[in-house]
């Protein structure tokens, strides 16, 4: 039958709910909804829909307080779901070729879309060119050029073949995505599988391959950076950089192969892997 949701809360906020409107689900189906939480406050989750000619509600409590890095891919997986949204938007926007790449509302979307793709180490065949080496990420109007102009030769202006239908799925697969993507794998205009290993999607944090060094994506928007600690592999500092990390959950960030410039406790620290 049909479902509705709502939050309840003192001082609480949702955001970008997805989906915006709940589908039907049937015996033995699962529905994944994701959303932003503004606030501080516990909150309940209220699911209801009808059954027959009965209506049923269950409610989930939650507390800020008590969210852990663990789940911190629950982030990236709806990071995901809103680019996918904001494709389509843009791909609906071209549809009648009465809107064009020109128009406010399309570089309005494709800002977002960029700023999500590089926020959370997310690839599509839009945004492929964030994971290139040469791809300097601290120059957000030239990356959003690079997309709009992907977008508009393709969202906005491939209708039909088979540069239509990889595009319909790859909207499709994202929209409904409910297990991390994380070799950001999406079909080409040929249909052929593509993914990227330029990329890392680690926990709640992604790192791009430059250079010589992975780096954190909080961090590639300036390039002028400078870390306050250099920390070489197996030194004493290393093992209690280690301890932090795994309370953070975060560990798997020094299994990197190279170099690793990241954010630790608002620190910016380089691991120097050389002597692995």
């Amino acid at each position: 039958g049909c479902a509705s949701c709502w939050f309840s809360g003192t001082t609480t906020s949702s955001q970008d709910l997805l989906p915006a409107v709940l589908p039907d689900l049937y015996c033995g189906d699962q529905l994944v909804l994701l959303g932003r939480y503004l606030g501080t406050r516990p909150m309940t989750f209220s699911v209801s829909g009808r059954q027959g000619d009965t209506t049923q509600t269950h409610e989930f409590s939650f507390s800020p307080n008590k969210a852990e890095k663990s789940n911190g891919f629950v982030a990236r997986l709806w990071a995901s779901r809103k680019i996918a949204d904001l494709i389509d938007l843009v791909r609906q926007m071209g549809a009648d070729g009465a809107v064009s790449a020109d128009d406010p509302k399309v570089k309005e979307l494709t800002e977002e879309i960029v700023r999500l793709s590089t926020e959370f180490g997310i690839l599509t065949e839009y945004t492929a060119f964030l994971a290139r080496e040469d791809t300097d990420l601290s120059k957000a109007p030239a990356l959003q050029a690079t997309a709009l102009q992907s977008l508009e030769s393709r969202a906005m202006q491939v209708r039909t073949g088979i540069s239509a239908v990889n595009q319909s799925l790859n909207m499709l697969n994202q929209k409904g995505q409910v297990q991390l993507n994380v070799r950001n794998n999406f079909l080409d205009q040929t249909m052929q599988s593509v993914n990227s290993n330029q990329i890392q999607q680690i926990n709640d944090l992604a790192f791009y391959h430059k250079g010589n060094r992975w780096i954190d994506s909080r961090l590639v928007k300036d390039t002028s950076l400078q870390p306050d600690r250099t920390i070489i592999f197996g030194s004493d500092e290393y093992f209690a950089l280690t301890e932090t990390l795994a309370r953070q959950n975060r560990q798997a960030s020094l299994a990197l192969n190279a170099d690793v410039l990241l954010k630790v406790d608002n620190q910016i620290v380089l691991i120097k892997n050389e002597s692995r």
